[in-house]
């Protein structure tokens, strides 16, 4: 063997090395994309995108409210309240898939839900009803859970029964 022949081993093996490495990162760029991409599915699939935001916008549909709003997931339950209303206003952001109601100076029909995996929907509505289980300033009872919760119905129709009208405060 000369030394021409290891020079040329040399430059045989950088060659296979730099092939390497553009493969390498051809496939961290391609990596790096379907990171990005999931993580806009992940953003995309929430409760909020595919089930309450779709709920509010058939509720208003068939009530004929014209806006909507979320408030929550609150407290460790995560309550999450839906408010429609005839009066609001559009907000003003990339992201307004929500209206901005606000809640106190106009009349409003709303309801309270919270997640349980022990029903067939996961969903649960506050029926109103409040028990003593925790006492009055304690954790449990500032967290609602004195709440009384009752499966949310698979019909949209019934679910519209169960919101509870608020007229603004004066």
């Amino acid at each position: 063997m000369e030394f021409k022949d290891l020079l040329e081993n040399d430059r045989k093996a950088k060659e296979v090395l730099k092939k390497e490495r553009e493969a390498i990162s051809k496939l961290e760029r391609k990596l790096e994309w379907h990171k990005k991409r999931e993580s806009k599915l992940w953003a995309n699939s929430g409760p909020f995108e595919t089930i309450l935001i779709p709920l509010c916008k058939e509720i208003c549909k068939r009530k004929g409210f014209k806006y909507f709003d979320i408030y929550g997931p609150f407290g460790m339950n995560c309550e999450t309240s839906l408010y429609f209303s005839n009066e609001g206003k559009e907000k003003n952001v990339r992201d307004s898939r929500m209206n901005d109601i606000e809640i106190c100076k106009v009349d409003t029909w709303s309801i309270q839900l919270t997640y349980n995996n022990n029903t067939e929907s996961g969903y649960q509505y506050w029926t109103g009803e409040v028990t003593n289980r925790y006492p009055k300033g304690s954790i449990g009872e500032l967290n609602g859970e004195n709440n009384v919760y009752a499966p949310l119905p698979a019909n949209i129709d019934e679910i519209i029964k169960l919101l509870r009208y608020s007229a603004k405060s004066e």
